[in-house]
């Protein structure tokens, strides 16, 4: 029996060992554990088709305990880099690197050492407007661009109310997240603004109160700044009803209702929200 159970044990303990260090970043959506790495020799290892800038460890050998590591210094591939806890200490890559193709990503637990290697890619960076002051849900619009300037339209609800920021995706994956400097007296928007600047540290994020029928939001990604605009900007190809997207209703209190029957609701289809009576 004594025997049994320390076989028991020695494989509990092999099982907790393994399988315990991930990788989350923009390239998987920062899932703690989507993409798990494999300990062999004393180092976890992971490789990733495509690893886009920022990203972090994540530690979860202690039982119950999920530590997420990273670093306020830029990686340099090819080097290690010594990780620690923090909030705000995502890893990104030094030189400008966008994107790493193949990466091979070497982590050494005992001292939170930190190597990546591969090959440095070329990967479009796009940016989305992403916020849940149109129907109350957190739902992303793609912006198309005109040189630095991107832009996208919609129909907000009767006196629209809530919060967004701007996404900026590269190679489709989040990269970072603009939104309202601390302390700035244009946190939230009641109407049409110019030049409101935008920040990726320091920050809380933009808030919506009383916006009602077309707007246009107009992000300078070389300034960094957002401007406001009542209208729709029909040259915006983005912003076009998508027929076969699956409609979504609610009442006029911005509450979703799955069967509407009898009334008046607010329809959203794709990007595009409208009114409608359901008899």
């Amino acid at each position: 029996m004594k025997k049994f159970l320390l076989s028991a044990a020695a494989v509990s303990l092999s099982l907790c060992a393994s399988a315990q260090v991930f990788l989350a970043g923009g390239f998987n959506g920062w899932s703690s554990d989507a993409n798990e790495m494999e300990l062999k020799d004393g180092v976890y290892t992971l490789t990733v088709e495509s690893l886009t800038t920022e990203f972090k460890v994540v530690d979860k050998t202690i039982a119950d305990k999920t530590v997420w590591l990273g670093s306020t210094t830029p990686l340099t591939l090819g080097e290690a880099l010594e990780l620690s806890e923090g909030n705000d200490n995502n890893v990104k890559f030094a030189d400008d690197v966008a994107v790493v193709k193949n990466a091979v990503v070497s982590f050494v637990l005992d001292t939170k050492m930190l190597t990546v290697t591969g090959e440095v890619g070329e990967a479009e960076v796009t940016y989305a407007l992403h916020g849940n002051f149109a129907t109350g849900e957190w739902n992303s619009v793609n912006m198309t661009a005109d040189d630095n300037l991107w832009s996208c339209s919609f129909e907000a609800l009767e006196n629209a109310a809530g919060e967004f920021g701007i996404k900026e995706l590269t190679a489709g994956a989040q990269t970072a997240w603009f939104s309202c400097p601390n302390g700035a007296e244009y946190l939230t928007i009641t109407g049409a603004a110019a030049d409101m600047l935008c920040a990726t540290s320091d920050n809380t994020n933009f808030k919506v109160e009383g916006l009602t029928g077309a707007w246009t939001f107009v992000f300078d990604a070389e300034a960094k700044t957002l401007t406001v605009k009542e209208g729709k900007d029909d040259a915006i190809e983005n912003v076009e009803a998508v027929n076969n997207a699956a409609a979504v209703y609610y009442n006029l209190n911005g509450v979703r209702v799955a069967n509407p029957q009898n009334g008046l609701f607010i329809k959203k289809q794709g990007n595009v929200v409208t009114k409608v009576i359901v008899k």
